[in-house]
């Protein structure tokens, strides 16, 4: 039986289960191998439980892919907690100071700062005070120009501010004063410790990453 996804198939099979039926067993054992890697099973086991029933497999099957997809849910929040994490401390360290004003990466800003939707908000600690932006309204401009080559990004008391075409074009973003609960909610990029002034980052062509392999992952999450 061919297929080009096994585990869509099984899926569906699954939640039909008719009695005296045959449907799910012989895509078990067709794909015995990549079943029992991917369910954490012996091969052996997943053809012997093909021998049954759909109304005895698919519960059975349908309860596992359901733990499957949890797991693989779990692994993805977690690294995406460490991308996030991880962009924040780079975003840091790499952040051109210029006065008042801090320029940051605006591929880390428009990119890995924001996979995982677990944070509602991005706060930019400043040596004066902070800026809380919804972690929505920077995927928003990302979609919309982070293709392009010539973007950069700063930030200071008044906002978050992101511009292109030598500055012509741009988005501004206000400070927004997050509740207690809000600021949980929040990813914390700390900028309060400049060394030394240094010049603005020069605008460079647009990291690959601002094709946005991360969109749909993000989509569902605004």
């Amino acid at each position: 039986m061919p297929c080009t996804d096994p585990l869509r198939l099984l899926e569906g099979l699954s939640r039909i289960g008719d009695t005296d039926c045959h449907n799910i067993g012989p895509v078990l054992r067709e794909h015995a191998d990549y079943f029992a890697q991917r369910l954490g099973v012996d091969p052996a086991v997943v053809v012997s439980a093909s021998e049954q029933p759909d109304d005895l497999l698919a519960p059975r099957v349908f309860n596992a892919l359901r733990a499957l997809k949890e797991r693989a849910a779990d692994s993805k929040a977690i690294l995406g907690n460490q991308k996030a994490q991880a962009a924040a401390r780079d975003m840091a360290a790499t952040a051109e100071w210029d006065g008042r004003r801090a320029w940051v990466n605006p591929g880390l800003l428009l990119g890995d700062l924001l996979v995982d939707p677990s944070f509602k908000y991005v706060t930019l600690q400043l040596a004066g005070g902070e800026v809380s932006v919804r972690r929505a309204l920077l995927f928003a401009t990302a979609k919309q120009v982070g293709h392009r080559p010539d973007i950069t990004a700063f930030v200071d008391q008044a906002g978050v501010h992101v511009r292109w075409n030598g500055g012509r074009g741009g988005l501004n973003w206000l400070p927004q004063i997050l509740l207690s609960q809000e600021r949980a909610s929040a990813l914390v990029v700390n900028l309060s410790n400049p060394s030394a002034a240094r010049k603005p980052a020069p605008a460079g062509p647009a990291p690959s990453r601002w094709s946005w392999d991360v969109l749909t992952d993000l989509c569902a999450a605004i």
